[in-house]
């Protein structure tokens, strides 16, 4: 729509007549008349309260301001002049963004290493590999660390694996282009101060209605009445790690919200692709949350060498140089067991329920619900409310900030 200001004919009129974007430009078509004469030149700018941009003259009708920052809201202002040199009134257009590159098109745009893009593994272009570096710095073979939850990223996590802030990319959903992450580091991750699945481990708990679906989402009402959401997520309360995400703040709302499956498998002695069959065949779904656990099928993929090695993967036995592994990823000390999202169901002669988890030197293992465990946060990117920059690699992770902060 036309915004116009007419003054009398002896002077110069101005409208903007449309506007469009890029991620790093805005060009305005600004039109206007003199009187019966033509306008001579045309000018626009861009500003908002960190930016303060030159003046730049129109090609003809089109004025482009480059070199904007992406996914970010500008105010647009234009005048013209005339042949003697009479200027317009300035009219300004306001709230005008700059486009956002797709998380997911701008993560392989960069060519990380370990990123599989010729074959769907498990409804997703995952990040594939081996890596035996004690320290995680998987290099040139796994490049997928993304710093989140930060506002300085060159602080909190260059160099840094066992930040609060750092996270890893497991895959990309190609249909949305959000990014599916893992935390980097375990919560509770020493022998005390660890999560149970659930207590007591005779109950008959579905991961949504545990334990730990509450420490790691809110305050879970349970299956027949639905989820509530509390004040944080993620928090480890025992251990006072940092308060990750509060409800409404940025970072909270660059979290999508989904629908997590769960059931039960007796075994995991398959393929990566036959695990991810099972566990996705599941029927029953959380409500609309954002935290969930790393599935089996997860940790199966991430030891793939290759997109063509899913239907032959199996971890089952020990998979522990595989990229996501704990111990791969800058945990201070042996982590006992990392519980996962699959459950077993009912185990053992005493009335207990199991829930399946990755074992130190990587095999998986059924274990009850009351054993402690330490949890790697998993969610998802909404690719609509993400930016994404950086390379992924150790001293350059890909870092996820809010599109307009």
């Amino acid at each position: 729509m036309s915004k116009n200001i007419t003054l009398d004919l002896e002077n110069p009129t101005v409208t903007i007549d449309s506007v469009s974007s890029t991620e790093t430009s805005i060009t305005v078509i600004i039109g206007g008349t003199n009187g019966g004469t033509a306008i001579n030149k045309r000018y626009c700018r861009a500003t908002n309260s960190n930016y303060n941009g030159e003046w730049q003259e129109a090609i003809g009708t089109s004025c482009t301001i480059s070199n904007l920052s992406e996914g970010t809201e500008y105010t647009i202002q234009a005048y013209t002049k005339s042949a003697s040199g009479r200027i317009s009134p300035t009219i300004t257009y306001n709230t005008v963004a700059t486009k956002s590159s797709n998380p997911g098109e701008y993560v392989k745009s960069k060519k990380p290493a370990g990123l599989n893009t010729t074959k769907e593994l498990g409804g997703l272009y995952r990040f594939v590999g081996a890596c035996d570096a004690a320290d995680g710095n998987c290099t040139g073979i796994v490049d997928n660390f993304i710093c989140f939850g930060t506002e300085n990223p060159d602080g909190d996590c260059m160099e840094n694996v066992t930040s609060d802030y750092m996270y890893r990319i497991i895959g990309i959903d190609p249909s949305t282009g959000d990014l599916k992450l893992i935390k980097n580091t375990g919560l509770g991750e020493d022998r005390i101060f660890g999560y149970y699945w659930h207590n007591p481990r005779t109950a008959d708990a579905s991961y949504f209605n545990s334990c730990i679906f509450e420490r790691l989402n809110g305050k879970n009402l349970g299956e027949s009445t639905g989820w509530s959401g509390t004040s944080n997520i993620f928090v480890d309360s025992k251990t006072s790690n940092v308060t990750y995400i509060q409800t409404g703040n940025e970072w909270y709302n660059m979290i999508k919200d989904r629908e997590w499956k769960y059931g039960d498998t007796t075994s995991t002695n398959y393929t990566a692709d036959i695990m991810y069959a099972i566990e996705n065949e599941w029927n029953k779904k959380t409500t609309p949350c954002k935290i969930g656990l790393m599935y089996i099928h997860d940790y199966y993929y991430s030891y793939a060498k290759s997109e063509n090695d899913s239907s032959t993967t199996n971890c089952s036995s020990g998979c522990k140089d595989s990229w996501i592994h704990v111990s791969k990823n800058g945990n201070p000390g042996e982590v006992s067991k990392e519980w996962t999202m699959t459950r077993f169901g009912g185990c053992g002669s005493l009335g207990e329920y199991c829930a399946w988890s990755v074992e130190s030197w990587g095999i998986t293992t059924e274990y009850n619900l009351g054993v402690v465990g330490t949890v790697r946060p998993v969610f998802y990117l909404d690719s609509s409310k993400t930016k994404v920059t950086g390379s992924g690699t150790y001293d350059d992770p890909f870092v996820a900030m809010p599109i307009n902060p």
